[in-house]
């Protein structure tokens, strides 16, 4: 009987991760935007390795308010606005503290951070080409466009420009799996669902996608969810340096 729920339970991960074949170059970059005008990606563990930066901006806050979080706390806060994750934290670690301070505290810690993040390998050379090939390019995303902003300024006088071509919109009063962050994304870009695709790394993310109607890229992962289209492990397999 143990070896029966044992089995039932692997099947239901397989079910939501589905292994599905990864493409090579050419396939890659063919099938993914094929008949496309518009790619969306999203920012944090999309485009750039924040997480390590966030982790230790939160470990600041939680550290200088003698507070101790668990072990399933940072996947609690996955595709959280800032807001959200400030009324997370006073509901359940720190009733004494107002949002607007938790807030502020995680600014002021992450501020310190930003400056370590920077984007994955060859992530700007696929943007890059995709502006240079007129396709329209957002960022749909739970960072404020504060932020957003500041990791442009942190960023080559290259990037700089290349990315300020970019429409950035936050999720700011709903957060993802809500559809509407792409939604509006896509109005702003002047684009129809099925004349887009959406590249998310989390499966909050792949949620919210899949349901605005895009097409759906599974990014930065070995196991492609059965809520995408397409998955790669890392941007250097489109073969654009």
């Amino acid at each position: 009987m143990k070896y029966i729920f044992t089995l039932l339970a692997q099947i239901v991960i397989l079910q939501q991760n589905v292994i599905k074949p990864l493409l090579n170059t050419s396939e890659l970059f063919n099938q993914i935007f094929s008949g496309i005008k518009a790619v969306i990606f999203d920012l944090d563990g999309t485009l750039i390795d924040s997480t390590p930066a966030w982790e230790r901006a939160n470990d600041l806050f939680f550290s200088k308010h003698g507070i101790q979080h668990g072990s399933d706390y940072f996947k609690n806060l996955t595709g959280k606005t800032l807001q959200q994750c400030a009324q997370y934290i006073q509901c359940t670690f720190a009733p004494n503290l107002s949002a607007q301070q938790i807030i502020s505290d995680l600014e002021y810690f992450y501020d310190r951070e930003l400056s370590s993040v920077a984007f994955f390998p060859f992530s700007l050379s696929l943007i890059r080409t995709l502006a240079n090939n007129n396709f329209k390019l957002g960022i749909a995303s739970a960072c404020t466009a504060r932020w957003f902003s500041q990791l442009i300024k942190n960023q080559s006088p290259e990037n700089q420009i290349l990315l300020q071509k970019v429409t950035f919109v936050s999720c700011e009063t709903r957060s993802k799996p809500d559809p509407m962050v792409y939604i509006e994304c896509m109005r702003r870009l002047g684009v129809e669902p099925f004349e887009t695709v959406v590249f998310e790394d989390s499966g909050t993310g792949l949620s919210g996608a899949r349901q605005s109607g895009a097409r759906v890229v599974h990014a930065m992962s070995h196991v492609v969810s059965e809520r995408a289209d397409f998955g790669f492990r890392g941007y250097h397999e489109f073969g654009i340096e």
